[in-house]
């Protein structure tokens, strides 16, 4: 009897699935399906209902790459979140212009905290926590919790979160569990993140165990971290945002899968973002200081990509200058909406009328079929009710909601949270413009383009042509970007008007210039996602790069989540304590709690032994058997006036717990 490994992968524009056989790991089947926003079940159904020739009694696992949370950072969707703040400084926040990073409008300053040893600098304020959960019960979605020094002593977050949870009955997401970084800014960053993914990944979970069960699959669920390793269906739904990248990280390693090659550059094209990743001797980098994304440094471990706002979704925006912009929002392409509600059409012909003085803009918007939000307001309202009767321009809108044009001028809730989404013009739509991908509705592509294209003097095809080599354009500085932020460990490295003039000349000296400049890119492009051969044949000239599109190239997500493993990692750190005689005594940091010893040999003793079983516990909760620990230790010194003499520092001990994913009995199904 086959045994069978299901890759799925669920990203804004399609969902794939993939059949990978066990043990040999050969494709036996695969098939896309859009991806349905309305009910994720429907695309995730359509897509494994058309893998052929698969019994779900033969599916041991099913591993899931989704790009959702990362598109729903970039967009700025999910759920609504009020952040605590433990003992952090409001002040210090709000003069170091440390605002924006907390992700959240509403966040709660809460006293209480830790210091650097673990020692709470004030009590809980556990009145002030039960006043907060009286009053935003009914108005959020999740909290997150984060004490300044949480990391040295997680108490006051354990506390809070057992009086949250309690009063509400909502999730709380605590930063301790999320990383064990001293980085108060960054780990609050990262909690406000996981807190309002939660609603959004509990959807998608949900989704997926509806359409496995209609198809009798009873398998275990996982999914792929944003560093390609594969966690439990349970400990996802708690840590939604190590799930970063997750997208990325699938396709990193399905480009590896598919093309055999050790050394490459990868780029997986989708619907929201491009994401590129360097591959050195078979292993993708980490990102050094955390998952970068949607304009957030994370404290995520993670494949290093360079997350890019740009895919075929991306809205094709026409500024008050004249110029084009591409993303980063993604919106439905024209294409696609026609191709699901033909009176789109129409409303695109209405727009080019011969009646008209100059052509409308191109905007449209429909309801996602979920329920509306508790607390609407007027224009909320008034705009969901108009678009029960279907598809609505916006000037159609803008006629008939009071306010709707100003509130969707700027990000607002029922884009953010799913409830309505936006059509627009695309570089998809360009694509069917030129015929050289043509999957949906063309006609509704050209209208499109006619109606952009007389407001910019251009023909539909020249305007597509542009906006082809727009993309081109941008994805081949990214690509130089990454390599010189892998080579020189600056992302910034190439922000520059001088460079801005370089790399104009290299990418096109068809364009005429005193100065010829050349650039020969000696990686090896893999190029995976949908669209890659309409854009790539043309990038890679331009770079002098060998181009990779291997078969299965569309689909390389789903394998690279079919074909992961299992891998946790917990570090635990030695500290001593000094007074003016010496040491006084030896501390233990841990994700469960801090002790303190009279020894560094029981110190180390203790640490070890609580690293290795913490290590092992979260192996299992992520979901593997076989699991072997691999501990590493670094001491830390510092230097003294005497040759050869040294000032102990303390002691950081990492494990990683490495193992196989459990697989369903033989008699499942």
């Amino acid at each position: 009897m086959h045994r069978i490994l299901l890759g799925v992968d669920t990203g804004g524009t399609y969902t794939d699935a993939v059949a990978l056989s066990v043990p040999g790991g050969e494709v036996i089947a695969s098939a896309k399906a859009l991806t349905t926003r309305a009910d994720l079940a429907i695309g995730i159904g359509r897509a494994i209902g058309a893998l052929e020739g698969i019994a779900p009694s033969d599916i041991a696992l099913v591993c899931l790459s989704t790009t959702l949370a990362t598109n729903a950072i970039v967009e700025g969707h999910g759920g609504r979140v009020c952040l605590v703040l433990i003992g952090y400084d409001r002040e210090l926040i709000e003069a170091f212009g440390f605002r924006h990073d907390l992700v959240v409008d509403d966040v709660v300053f809460v006293d209480g905290g830790h210091d650097v040893y673990g020692h709470a600098v004030r009590p809980l304020d556990e009145e002030a926590l039960t006043r907060l959960a009286r009053e935003r019960a009914a108005h959020v979605d999740a909290f997150a919790v984060s004490d300044y020094l949480g990391v040295r002593n997680p108490e006051h977050e354990l506390r809070a979160r057992a009086l949250l949870t309690q009063l509400t009955g909502l999730p709380v997401t605590c930063g301790h569990e999320l990383s064990e970084d001293l980085n108060s800014v960054r780990r609050a960053t990262t909690v406000a993140l996981n807190a309002r993914l939660i609603p959004l990944l509990a959807d998608l979970l949900s989704a997926l165990r509806r359409a496995l069960a209609e198809r009798s699959i009873r398998a275990p669920l996982m999914l792929v971290k944003g560093d390609g390793s594969l966690m439990s269906e349970h400990l996802a739904s708690q840590h939604p945002v190590e799930t970063v990248l997750s997208g990325p990280a699938a396709s990193v390693l399905g480009a590896r899968y598919l093309t055999g090659r050790e050394d490459l550059l990868v780029v997986d094209m989708g619907g929201t973002t491009t994401d590129l990743a360097i591959l050195r001797g078979g292993r993708p980098r980490s990102s050094r200081r955390g998952a970068w994304v949607g304009g957030w440094r994370t404290l995520v471990h993670a494949v290093d990509t360079r997350s890019v706002g740009l895919g075929g979704d991306s809205i094709v925006a026409l500024e008050r200058g004249g110029e084009l912009r591409l993303g980063p929002e993604r919106v439905v392409p024209l294409s696609l909406a026609a191709a699901e509600d033909p009176a789109l059409v129409q409303g695109l012909k209405r727009l080019l009328s011969p009646q008209r003085q100059r052509p409308g803009n191109p905007q449209f918007f429909s309801l996602i079929r979920r329920s509306p939000p508790s607390d609407p307001t007027e224009t909320e309202a008034q705009l969901l009710r108009f678009l029960e009767g279907g598809i609505r321009s916006l000037e159609e809108i803008a006629r008939e909601v009071s306010w709707a044009q100003v509130y969707l001028s700027y990000p607002n809730r029922l884009e953010a949270g799913g409830y309505i989404q936006r059509i627009s013009f695309t570089p998809t739509d360009a694509l069917h413009v030129l015929g050289s991908y043509t999957p949906w509705n063309r006609e509704a592509a050209l209208l499109g383009a006619n109606i952009l294209g007389r407001r910019l003097g251009m023909r539909p095809e020249e305007l597509a042509e542009h906006i082809c080599g727009m993309v081109v354009d941008r994805i081949a500085s990214e690509i130089i970007a990454q390599v010189a932020a892998d080579e020189e460990g600056e992302e910034d490295l190439l922000r520059s008007r001088a460079t801005e003039f370089f790399l104009g000349r290299a990418l096109h000296p068809e364009r005429g210039s005193a100065l010829g400049v050349s650039c020969k890119l000696r990686l090896p492009v893999a190029a995976v996602g949908a669209p890659v051969r309409a854009y790539f044949p043309q990038l890679a000239s331009r770079l002098q790069a060998e181009l990779l599109i291997p078969e299965h190239a569309e689909v390389a997500n789903a394998i690279g989540a079919a074909s992961g493993g299992v891998v946790q990692s917990v570090e635990v750190v030695v500290e001593p304590e000094y007074n003016v005689a010496g040491i006084a005594s030896y501390r233990v940091y841990s994700s469960a709690e801090m002790r303190e010893f009279a020894t560094l040999e029981e110190a180390l003793a203790y640490a070890s032994e609580a690293g290795r079983e913490l290590a092992m516990a979260a192996a299992r909760r992520a979901g593997a058997e076989d699991i072997v620990v691999h501990e590493e230790q670094q001491d830390q010194r510092g230097s003294l006036a005497e040759p050869g003499d040294s000032l102990y520092l303390g002691t950081r001990l990492r494990f990683t717990a490495a193992g196989r994913p459990r697989l369903a009995a033989t008699e499942v199904g």
